[in-house]
């Protein structure tokens, strides 16, 4: 799929040396000047694996560093591309003394910020791919976790970049004093962030520097008359379920029923914990008719009424089709153990002071959930995951001497087990 940004010029560019590459580069736009030298910087990675010491001399760290920092400037909507402009900048430089000329520039001219197959529809060279055969080697031979390297490049290198949301976020956060201190504690960043990202379902924790405390960030909204269609068919299709009296197994005890009814009691419910509710009761309805309840026509109605209702939602947000789609990758590694839920059951208090009130009311409700669950909705459980490392990494940054740091980390890493890689 082409970025939708990309744009076929008229004519058609050739380039075949460095000040060709310098004259078209004059005629674009910073961002596409930074995505032109990231790609050929790109290209010419893994050659480094033809300098044995290319990993051990750091030489392989700073080129990924420089790299994923102008990829993502090179992705990124102009306007948030602050706090990347003179990284993007430097790393630009930097790229344009690796490869400026060969043919795949010229096809990478035709469309500016496109993010084709690195080589578009030749092969990689064939020194190409023995030097990435080589770096990959050089990196299992490695005391550092490079995985995320190998996947991510491995992606944008036959088209199907991984997220560009994740890639952002890689380039922001990690910061310079984690850079500096090499690939391993790198790598340890990036998986924490990779999982808060992944867990990203609903709002997100905002801290408030004028209060001191985190709240959720402003609810994504959908047309009026998009969300009151919706949550009227909703509680229509819950109620009619409900009316058998337990007939037909579905009672207002049930867990559907129960996570229903917690998000419908607000007139206008948040639209990302409206669709994300709707998703868990739906999957769960989907395993329990023919099961554990009855093929029960009303009880049809009403997953098919949540499923088409997330469709409507997320046909009108893109921020809430992405979340949908997160929440739908999320695979379960293992549910929380009696031990886990005797230290979950501490969290609202032990974060109390951290939390404003409306913060405070979701996570206590949705420990009460994981708590009372054996098998607690995949909802609730990302974004207890999602807030409790949000709240770590500002305390590790910020809280060093704090005496609940070192608990908290314990219980952030055990809850990051619950999810699949």
């Amino acid at each position: 799929m082409r970025n939708r940004r990309a744009v076929k010029v008229a004519d058609r560019v050739e380039i075949t040396d460095r000040e060709s590459a310098a004259a078209w580069l004059q005629t674009q736009d910073h961002q596409t000047q930074v995505w032109f030298a990231s790609r050929c910087t790109l290209r010419a990675l893994p050659a480094l694996g033809h300098y044995k010491d290319a990993t051990k001399s750091g030489l392989a760290f700073a080129t990924l560093r420089a790299t994923i920092i102008s990829a993502g400037a090179g992705t990124m909507p102009p306007a948030e591309m602050k706090g990347l402009a003179s990284a993007a900048h430097s790393a630009a430089a930097r790229s344009a003394a690796f490869s400026a000329a060969d043919s795949a520039a010229s096809l990478d001219a035709q469309y500016p910020l496109d993010w084709s197959p690195l080589w578009h529809a030749q092969d990689m060279p064939r020194r190409l791919q023995q030097g990435w055969r080589a770096l990959k080697k050089q990196w299992d031979e490695d005391e550092a976790d490079w995985s995320f390297w190998v996947e991510w490049y491995d992606a944008i290198l036959i088209g199907t970049p991984l997220p560009w949301e994740l890639t952002h976020c890689i380039a922001l956060e990690v910061t310079d004093e984690e850079w500096d201190a090499g690939p391993a504690t790198v790598a340890q960043k990036i998986a924490a962030i990779r999982l808060n990202w992944r867990t990203e379902i609903t709002s997100r924790l905002q801290f408030d520097k004028a209060d001191g405390v985190f709240k959720p960030e402003p609810s994504e909204t959908i047309p009026p008359d998009i969300e009151s269609f919706v949550v009227a068919r909703v509680r229509n299709a819950l109620s009619s379920a409900l009316k058998d009296g337990g007939a037909n197994g579905f009672t207002e005890e049930s867990f559907e029923a129960v996570h229903l009814e917690r998000v419908l009691s607000d007139e206008h419910p948040d639209a990302s914990l409206f669709a994300t509710t709707c998703w868990d009761a739906c999957m769960s309805l989907n395993r329990s008719i023919g099961d554990l309840y009855p093929e029960d026509a009303s009880l049809i109605v009403l997953k098919n009424t949540l499923y088409t209702g997330i469709g409507e939602i997320c046909e009108n947000n893109d921020v809430i089709r992405t979340r949908i789609a997160n929440l739908a990758a999320l695979e379960t590694r293992a549910y929380p153990t009696d031990a886990e839920k005797t230290e979950l059951e501490k969290l609202p208090d032990v974060l109390e002071a951290e939390l404003n009130d409306e913060a405070r009311e979701t996570y206590a409700s949705d420990v009460e959930i994981i708590l009372s669950n054996p098998k607690p909705p995949r909802a609730v459980r990302a974004r207890v995951t999602n807030w409790t490392t949000t709240i770590l990494s500002w305390m590790d940054k910020t809280r060093t001497g704090d005496k609940r740091l070192a608990w908290l980390t314990g219980v952030a890493n055990r809850i990051s087990n619950w999810w699949q890689d």
